[in-house]
C-alpha cells in the first residue's frame, strides 16, 4: 500500500512539472561555456526536471545497495553467533 502512495504522489508531481512546463512555452538563451543558443523553456523545465529525478535515483539505489550489503553482513555475523552459541550448548 505505501509502494502505492508514493508512486501517486510521483505521478501528481510529474503532472504539475508537465503543467508547469506547458504553461511556460517562451524561448530563452542558454548560456554554455563554449557559446550560447536559444531553446524553449518547456524544454528546459522537463530536462531539468529528468536530470534532478535521475540524479535522486541514482542516489537512492547507491544507497538501498549498501544497506542491502549491510543486512548481508550483519546477518552472516548472526549465523555465526548462533552457531558458536550451539557448540557452547553441545560441549555442556
Amino acid at each position: 500500500m505505501k509502494l502505492q502512495w508514493l508512486y501517486l504522489i510521483g505521478l501528481i508531481c510529474i503532472i504539475i512539472v508537465c503543467v508547469f512546463a506547458v504553461l511556460n512555452v517562451g524561448t530563452v538563451e542558454v548560456n554554455y561555456l563554449f557559446g550560447r543558443s536559444e531553446w524553449p523553456l518547456i524544454l528546459i523545465i522537463i530536462g531539468s526536471f529528468a536530470i534532478g529525478s535521475l540524479f535522486s535515483w541514482m542516489l537512492s539505489v547507491k544507497r538501498i545497495t549498501s544497506l542491502k550489503k549491510r543486512v548481508k553482513q550483519l546477518e552472516k555475523e548472526e549465523t555465526q553467533i548462533f552457531q558458536q552459541e550451539n557448540e557452547i550448548d553441545v560441549r555442556k
